[in-house]
């Protein structure tokens, strides 16, 4: 039995040493350098040569941690008057090189030195956040400049002639101004994580699955803007098709393992959404390597959200008033067992629940983003943080059922039906079926459906959550009661069309301004024959396809075509000339460097720039948000004891906020 022992552990190691002499970032060979923070088991963060046996190069204390992760992995900390230290490196020849950088600035504000590469002390190549300079060849290479405080990964490529002597010693220098630049670039503030250099030029394919690796690991965005860009695992297969995400091409985040790459990402959350959404497999950790769970070889779940608002749209019958931002995951690999965590920051919402409501995570299974009750799978929020950070436990991805699954949040009560509707047809008349069940509460369940019109009742009682098929539905409006055991109550009305009823061709929602009519014709796009009714929130009643509207509120529209009628209810809201519906910042005063939140309301989606200004005028951060009407995030002002002013622009709109650093 001892022997038996003894030749497994054996064999167990020489595999571990194959494994590690395999691992190469995206499984892409010609490395050269391989640098990334790791965390001791004494709490130490190393900056670690990962081609050398994992050798600590240069060490951070545990008490720089709590600001030090990306997406949940350490990181360096460089505050800007860290002590510059030399990493060495040889025989790089930089007129064939390839080199990525994962780093986070801690602002945007004036031209930061990322690193500085030496050939006998002899400044060789620069790398800032905005550029990368050739020193010697007066090579500039212009970078995007950081829009916000999110992870960068950045991929320098260099094809040129080669240096006639290599220098003997080589190395990269970081935490220090370069000497080669002109005057005004600062030392780097912020957070680097992990650097790769190879010796030659890689393919397209290459530097994919490279990039592709290291975006899983640090929550970063691989760029869609200008083509839709794949995520390959280091076989350089597909595990984010860029085509099946259709308009899922925002936040782009995921955990997965791939031994060939040595990723382990167990739990992930987007950079440029800090703190909005986190998934994780098993339970969530501070730390990704704290993070206890298994994952599969060669299992990924990656998803993207369709940058719309974080807003509740119009409430299904049956179903949650769900936000209209909606998350698209790909599913690869065995991840039908993983039970996962899913953290979901709720006051970044517009919409927040009532005492007798709670959110739900709506999965829809199907893949079709229609939310089909039969095939959407409901979890209750099982508990929130007092930060307002609501969490969810034991959510299954089902691999085996769909690769595709659509998720959002929405908020509903803490007991609610779960309707679906096999709808009637008008001609030939045929009746509807009504597919009635119930989610949360305690069973046995008590069910009322009524419809005023007709006369129609039903009651009847439900053991559990199984779905109950009502033969006999027509077309109308219907109000549904369901009681548990504990007599919670739950009440909801719908309206039932035909399915061969006319289709309401105009928006659900209108801005009206001040002084102006909102004309509004309910025919255009319709058929001929068609008789119009718009009811209006004062009780006025008109028969016309055509409806001025000077005020405000909900206008219900019926269309009739031969007895066979639509119903559709429209938001008129005013038009606010100043975009800011709200701004708060808290805690106000703060101390210098410590976090404190922004919240910006805008009553319509539109870009909002931001920059902090001090007394003298001095811009000293700028951000940049796009994309919608609302932006919750943390923020720090690294400055003496003082006065700042925020400044946020949006449209034509102007509003400055106090900070008060102390």
């Amino acid at each position: 039995m001892k022997k038996s022992i003894c030749l497994t552990a054996a064999i167990w190691l020489v595999a571990c040493s194959a494994y590690s002499q395999s691992t190469l970032p995206g499984g892409v060979s010609g490395l050269k350098m391989w640098l990334s923070a790791e965390r001791t088991p004494g709490n130490i963060v190393c900056w670690t040569n990962r081609l050398n046996g994992n050798e600590c190069l240069f060490s951070q204390s545990g008490a720089t941690l709590p600001a030090g992760r990306i997406n949940y992995n350490s990181s360096i900390n460089l505050d800007g008057s860290t002590a510059p230290f030399s990493i060495p490196l040889y025989d790089l020849d930089l007129s064939k090189t390839t080199i990525f950088t994962v780093y986070q600035p801690a602002d945007t504000s004036g031209e930061k030195c990322i690193w500085v590469f030496t050939g006998d002390s002899d400044e060789r190549l620069v790398q800032t956040d905005r550029r990368v300079v050739d020193v010697r060849s007066g090579r500039d290479i212009p970078l995007a400049a950081p829009r916000s405080g999110a992870a960068v990964l950045s991929t320098f490529l260099q094809y040129r002639q080669k240096d006639s002597i290599l220098p003997a010693a080589q190395a990269f220098r970081f935490g220090q101004t370069p000497g080669s630049l002109l005057s005004g670039v600062q030392p780097f503030r912020g957070k680097i994580s992990e650097m790769i250099v190879y010796d030659r030029v890689l393919t397209g394919q290459e530097k994919q699955r490279v990039e592709s690796y290291l975006a899983l690991k640090y929550g970063i965005s691989l760029s869609q803007d200008y083509q839709a860009t794949d995520y390959l695992d280091a076989k350089g297969e597909t595990i984010w098709d860029a085509k099946k995400a259709g308009v899922f091409t925002r936040n782009i985040t995921g955990f997965g393992r791939d031994d060939r790459s040595g990723l382990a990402q167990k739990q992930s959350s987007s950079g440029n959404t800090p703190g909005l959404l986190a998934i994780g497999a098993g339970q969530m950790a501070r730390h990704n390597d704290d993070n206890r769970a298994l994952l599969p070889e060669q299992c990924f779940v990656i998803w993207a959200d369709n940058g719309m608002d974080l807003e509740a749209g119009q409430k299904p019958p049956g179903q949650p008033a769900m936000l209209m931002r909606r998350w698209k995951a790909q599913i690869t690999g065995a991840a039908q067992g993983i039970s996962t965590s899913v953290d979901f920051d709720t006051k970044q919402s517009e919409n927040q629940p009532s005492l007798a409501e709670t959110w739900w995570l709506c999965m829809d299974r199907s893949g079709t983003g229609q939310f089909p009750p039969g095939e959407t799978a409901y979890y209750r929020m099982d508990s929130i943080t007092a930060k307002g950070t609501a969490i969810f436990r034991g959510v299954i991805w089902r691999s085996d059922h769909s690769e595709l699954h659509l998720f959002t949040f929405g908020i509903g009560p803490r007991m609610m039906s779960k309707v679906w509707i096999t709808p009637p047809v008008c001609t030939p008349e045929t009746a509807g079926i009504l597919h009635v069940g119930v989610e949360g509460g305690r069973p046995p369940y008590h069910f009322t459906l009524t419809q005023a019109e007709s006369g129609f009742a039903k009651q009847w009682d439900q053991p559990g959550n199984s779905v109950t098929d009502i033969a006999g539905i027509s077309a109308g409006n219907y109000t549904l009661v369901i009681v548990d055991a504990d007599k919670t109550r739950f009440e909801e009305q719908f309206f039932v069309a035909g399915a061969d009823a006319p289709v309401p061709q105009l928006a659900t929602q209108f801005e009206l301004k001040a002084g102006e009519t909102l004309h509004l014709d309910a025919s255009e796009g319709m058929p001929e024959g068609l008789i119009y009714q718009w009811m209006g929130p004062d009780g006025r009643t008109e028969y016309s396809p055509e409806i001025g509207i000077s005020e405000p509120g909900t206008y219900r529209l019926l269309i009739d075509r031969d007895g066979c009628v639509a119903q559709q209810d429209i938001r008129v809201l005013r038009f606010a000339p100043d975009n800011f519906k709200m701004l708060s910042l808290a805690p106000n005063p703060v101390a210098s460097g410590a976090p404190f939140q922004v919240t910006i309301g805008l009553y319509r989606n539109a870009r909002v720039d931001m920059d902090i200004v001090d007394a003298e005028g001095k811009v000293l951060l700028q951000r940049r948000f796009e994309g919608n009407n609302f932006y919750r995030f943390t923020e720090s002002l690294h400055a003496p004891p003082g006065a700042y002013v925020l400044r946020f622009r949006s449209e034509d709109s102007v509003r400055p906020l106090m900070l008060i650093v102390h």
